[in-house]
């Protein structure tokens, strides 16, 4: 099953319209009470993160899924011409290496990239490769810490985005 595609902007239109679609899935799908809160927490996350992610925005938002396997989609033209203001908040930084950041920032700043044309065709990140990369890291209490409190890493199963023809996708998934 899937919901409608919601078209949302950094003006917030919409976001109450993406929740409720997120919560009628889960009500056709007939997920438990805890299930659905955790459905829809994510979806908040992805809705708070792309508002941090540039000024100005237009995106796509639908989610998916049946039986136990749930996606949450977020979809953005690349931006070629993006304003000088959107350019410096994507380079500005704290000083700290990007592999320092907090997950929700280090999603937010790749798919911020993304929408400001400044990734390469066919990038990608996966929650789970980084798992992978901290664990493979001789001192990962940074970024490990930095995970273990982001909810998104807590309830989701896997976090991909990916720029291709043109366009940017965040895909949350979660298996239940």
């Amino acid at each position: 099953m899937k919901t409608n595609v919601v078209v949302l902007d950094s003006n917030g239109t919409n976001m109450q319209l993406a929740l409720d679609q997120v919560e009628g899935l889960a009500d056709g799908q007939a997920l438990s009470r805890n299930n659905t809160l955790h459905l829809r927490l994510l979806a908040e996350e992805v809705l708070a993160m792309v508002r941090l992610v540039v000024t100005d925005f237009n995106a796509k938002f639908w989610a998916e899924g049946e039986g136990n396997k749930y996606k949450i989609i977020l979809e953005a033209d690349v931006d070629t011409n993006v304003s000088e203001k959107s350019t410096l908040l994507s380079l500005s930084t704290t000083g700290k290496n990007e592999a320092d950041l907090g997950l929700g920032q280090k999603i937010a700043r790749i798919f911020r990239r993304g929408v400001g044309g400044k990734a390469e065709e066919g990038y990608s990140w996966s929650l789970d490769s980084y798992k992978k990369e901290i664990k493979e890291n001789p001192d990962p209490s940074v970024a490990l810490d930095n995970m273990e409190k982001s909810v998104i890493a807590n309830l989701a199963s896997d976090v991909r985005v990916r720029i291709k023809n043109g366009k940017v996708r965040m895909v949350v998934e979660k298996v239940f």
